[in-house]
């Protein structure tokens, strides 16, 4: 009884968080002017939505080289090589899309801090507000870069 309580409780949490990032931002994006919550929160969305299905293709490709008794995922990689390369794709994935993330974020903060009364004196260097510009080109980079691993996966699985 405690733990379902507990599980519910916490179910009506996640959403309502979700719900108030949502409202929040859409609020930026149509008060502040910020082009980079949209992508922002595309990003959200897809890379989510690729954490769900990436380790059931994954392990579908391990369970099927050891119900195969022959011990090789695809390319003639062992199942430990093809687990490290996927350990190692998603790592660099994820630390290039939260370096991109940062980025945006940073470049919103100084946008920010440039139009209120205490950035007055501020000069901003200019890679800083690079994301203001070219929003939809690092977006689609953002978006790019968290498909790679799906990609991966699929390729490997086809084989």
């Amino acid at each position: 009884m405690a733990l379902t309580l507990i599980a519910s409780v916490s179910v009506i949490v996640w959403f309502a968080f979700w719900a108030c990032m949502v409202i929040a931002g859409i609020w930026a994006y149509r008060h502040l002017r910020l082009p980079s919550v949209p992508w922002l929160a595309a990003y959200l969305v897809l890379s989510s939505s690729v954490g769900l299905f990436v380790p059931y293709l994954t392990k579908g490709i391990i369970d099927g080289a050891f119900q195969d008794g022959i011990h090789f995922a695809a390319f003639g990689m062992t199942v430990q090589t093809f687990t490290a390369l996927i350990i190692y794709a998603k790592s660099l994935m994820g630390t290039l899309c939260h370096a991109l993330i940062a980025w945006f974020v940073m470049a919103e903060f100084a946008f920010l801090l440039s139009r209120s009364s205490l950035g007055e004196n501020l000069t901003i260097p200019k890679v800083m507000l690079v994301p203001r510009r070219h929003a939809a080109g690092l977006g689609t980079a953002l978006l790019g870069s968290c498909l790679v691993l799906p990609v991966l996966v699929l390729g490997m699985w086809a084989v």
